[in-house]
């Protein structure tokens, strides 16, 4: 093969030459329900980078589309909060308004603001922490930095905190060491 030859739609070509083209977090793919990967899309395009994004949970049920009675989108929102597994943002549910809260965009009360960790930090974590949500990881260590002074590098800080944890829980106590020698 020497040439492959690709046609756009006329709306996505344009949007590509005017820059309005929102990326998608790896994760979004690992969203199993399709409600999941609509609410993350319409967080993506509302709250975008900003700090968050609020909205009544009667036009999120037009937005969304279902045709499901807003009393089931209340539980299902309900428990995707509970879950808190979206990638890049947190929901909340407080009488009928939705909030969707940039988790990069947060602020810590006693030490201002750490910066915006990197995308390939998180890669990195993953790697350091197998198995493990990283977003759980990064919320854990957020609160743990919370009372420390200010990381000179917080990004290799919290690698580091995601590699700690994992070993720490992957290490087997000396009494099912014992157990896994004797015959």
């Amino acid at each position: 093969m020497i040439a492959v030859e690709i046609k756009l739609s006329d709306w996505l070509y344009n949007a590509i030459l005017a820059n309005e083209l929102l990326t998608i977090n790896r994760d979004y793919f690992r969203l199993r329900k399709p409600l999941e990967r609509r609410i993350y899309e319409l967080a993506r395009k509302h709250c975008g980078d900003g700090q968050n994004f609020k909205i009544s949970l009667s036009k999120l049920h037009k937005k969304i589309g279902t045709t499901a009675p807003i009393r089931k989108l209340r539980a299902q929102l309900r428990q995707l909060k509970e879950i808190n597994h979206l990638p890049d943002y947190r929901l909340s549910l407080d009488a009928d308004i939705v909030t969707f809260t940039n988790r990069k965009a947060r602020t810590i009360e006693g030490n201002g603001s750490l910066p915006l960790l990197a995308p390939e930090t998180f890669e990195k974590a993953r790697r350091a922490a197998p198995g493990w949500d990283i977003y759980y990881l990064e919320s854990e260590w957020r609160k743990w930095i919370a009372g420390k002074e200010k990381p000179k590098n917080p990004d290799a800080t919290f690698i580091a905190f995601c590699r700690k944890k994992y070993k720490r829980e992957r290490k087997p106590s000396r009494n099912s060491s014992r157990k896994h020698q004797e015959p």
